[in-house]
């Protein structure tokens, strides 16, 4: 992956976004909900004309492909089979200091001095125990026969740092690690601190210079140790003085948070998938109840509480009856009701592939479409709205013969590139990562990444995959039904092969608006040169195709001129119409939301200036700011070949 990044850009990209009504943090006003993001009045329009186009050029402009809207919610059985249940997981792991997740496979190696902690102790205490060591006659604690070896063994050979207004500080222990935790453990089981830790910990310096290390110095404590504290604070000690052991340099690890140096938890398993349940289901501790009500009459009569965990059945009949058809276990309860919030838009494909088949008459090959809503209960949702929880996908399963999918994979992520192209962003920007073995899925003979160069690095777009037969034989052996395909020439029956080219909407969306995104110098109202804010989207894309302004809103005529010329083009395309503020300030409002063209009806309109432009507009393009004069007759005719 490329490591360039320019997160100046993306944090402008992101404050755009809000300010003109693109992407809005979903529950702002309660905080945020991590992971998820609305769409407001301008990137609505955006997606729904990325949707749209995708739809026409995978779909309508094609004889052999047909579409599908399957449902959401998805029968564990159908995940069961495809293997998300057993195999839909990611290794987590977490920050002992700030609990932040991350994926334990896309933790970048760091480098740098590790720190290794045994435990800490309270300030207070040790600080004591420091100063009454010189005159151990005079201290109830260094007199005791039983504790002073236990004392000489950490208070001896040892260097230390202590802050006496934070109260904090480190010890530094040379030699002895071993026995010297020992004679600590036996001090903390006598009570001699106030509070104390012996939990390991370490922590890396991911600032250290190989050539030297640090712990502190007049103005500082080496980050490491700093971390220590913060980590020993979390467990209860308010004001800790930390032990530390060894200090060796490491390369390559993954051990730490690359934000902070803090050691990582042991990695483990984490199923990426929501679960919910269905029907009308009641619980009552570790039992459930599915009622039904039937008609009303009269007052309902109260239920009687349930407090046994044991099935009973009971009904009431006053007024409204309610009657509890089935009680069961919880145990029973996950078989009857569980259910998931699909991971993928492309099991409901594969599981409705025969009624598909049967209903459109189609032959091989052909595909089946979708776009529509998926979830996945991301460990780390970052980078704006390219790694969400809920996300929209562009799918296409496009079912083959065996001999013809590899040859297929080829011709598919050459018509991805095509379709990126053709809404505006360029090839170049364009790379396509050749899957290895040992990356792909175990199911699959060639996978193509389309990758694109966000602000935040090289990401995944699209991925294009050949995936077999795997799909529906899994779905065929656990359904016990007949998902073969009968090819009428020669007499055959098959499992189709599939290839499957699967676009992400939201990350689409995204790299939309960073391509499109620029800043260069255009006049004031003053004429002086100011920066300008555009999104040079492809004009089949941008959300508003043209603004219309009236020149001044006072003048009647001007503005009555201008509503006309909306009406004549709103039922062809999505116009914006703008009489406030100065024209200059409506073209850079325009500019900043991507609106390719605007129109701006002026005196000449009216014949005031010269009878020949009567009945003439100024037509504005946004990228060059280049203005012409065209009829209003062929204002329609112009946009609409602009904008195809």
């Amino acid at each position: 992956m490329n490591s360039k990044t320019d997160s100046q850009r993306m944090e402008k990209i992101v404050s755009l976004c809000k300010r003109r009504g693109f992407i809005f943090q979903s529950s702002e006003i309660y905080g945020g909900l991590n992971g998820a993001w609305d769409y407001g009045p301008i990137g609505v329009e955006l997606k729904r004309n990325l949707k749209n186009y995708w739809w026409r050029v995978m779909v309508h402009e094609r004889e052999d492909v047909v579409g599908i809207d399957g449902s959401i919610l998805t029968h564990p059985a159908v995940l069961e089979a495809s293997g998300h249940i057993r195999g839909f997981k990611d290794p987590m792991v977490d920050c002992l200091v700030t609990g932040k997740r991350f994926r334990a496979d896309q933790i970048e190696p760091q480098r740098g001095w590790v720190f290794n902690f045994i435990g800490a102790v309270d300030f207070d205490s040790f600080f004591s125990l420091v100063k009454e060591k010189d005159f151990p006659e005079r201290s109830t604690i260094w007199s005791r026969l039983d504790l002073a070896p236990l004392l000489r063994q950490i208070f001896t050979n040892l260097s230390w740092h202590v802050d006496e207004k934070r109260r904090i500080g480190y010890c530094h222990l040379t030699d002895r690690f071993d026995e010297r935790k020992e004679a600590l453990r036996a001090l903390i089981a006598q009570k001699i601190f106030s509070v104390s830790s012996l939990q390991s910990f370490s922590a890396m310096d991911l600032s250290g210079d190989r050539k030297s290390v640090m712990l502190s110095d007049v103005k500082r404590l080496n980050p490491a140790i700093v971390l220590a504290q913060q980590f020993y604070r979390k467990r209860g000690i308010s004001y800790p003085v930390v032990f530390v052991t060894t200090v060796q340099w490491a390369e390559n690890s993954t051990r730490y948070n690359p934000e902070n140096g803090s050691l990582l938890t042991p990695p483990r398993e984490f199923n990426l998938m929501f679960k919910t349940r269905t029907g009308p289901v009641e619980e009552f501790g570790d039992s459930i109840i599915a009622v039904s009500h039937a008609g009303a009459t009269g007052p309902a009569a109260s239920a009687p509480s349930v407090t046994s965990n044991q099935p009973e059945s009971w009904s009431l009949t006053a007024g409204t009856s309610a009657i509890a058809e089935h009680v069961s276990t919880a145990t029973d309860k996950e078989e009857t009701s569980v259910a998931y919030l699909r991971p993928e838009t492309a099991q409901s494909i594969f599981v409705q592939f025969k009624n598909v088949l049967e209903t459109s008459r189609k032959k091989l090959p052909f595909g089946i479409a979708q776009i529509g809503k998926a979830f996945r209960n991301e460990i780390n949702p970052r980078n704006f709205t390219f790694r969400s929880r809920e996300f929209e996908q562009m799918e296409l399963e496009y079912f083959c013969r065996p001999e013809q999918g590899m040859e297929l994979l080829e011709y598919w992520k050459e018509e991805r590139l095509k379709f990126y192209e053709n809404i505006g962003i360029p090839r170049e920007k364009l790379h396509v990562k050749t899957v290895s073995d040992e990356e792909r899925a175990f199911y699959s003979k060639g996978t193509y990444d389309i990758e694109y160069d966000f602000p935040f690095g090289r990401q995944e777009l699209e991925g294009v995959a050949y995936r077999t037969d795997y799909d529906l034989s899994q779905h065929q052996n656990a359904s016990g039904k007949s998902l073969e395909y009968f090819d009428e020439e020669t007499k055959e029956k098959l499992i189709p092969h599939v290839v499957e080219p699967s676009a992400g909407v939201d990350r689409t969306v995204l790299a939309l608006i960073c391509e499109a995104y620029a800043e260069d110098l255009a006049p004031d109202e003053k004429g002086e040169m100011e920066t300008r804010v555009v999104l040079r989207f492809h004009p089949r894309i941008a959300p508003i195709k043209c603004a219309v302004f009236p020149l001044l809103k006072k003048k009647e005529p001007l503005v009555a001129k201008a509503k006309k010329i909306v009406d004549l083009l709103r039922p062809h395309m999505f116009v914006f119409y703008d009489e406030s503020g100065a024209i200059g300030r409506r073209y850079r409002r325009q500019d900043e939301i991507g609106t390719p063209f605007c129109v701006t009806v002026d005196f000449e309109t009216l014949g005031e200036k010269d009878e020949k432009l009567r009945d003439t507009v100024t037509l504005r393009e946004r990228d060059s700011m280049k203005q012409e004069r065209i009829a209003i007759s062929d204002l329609l005719a112009a946009l609409s070949m602009r904008i195809a």
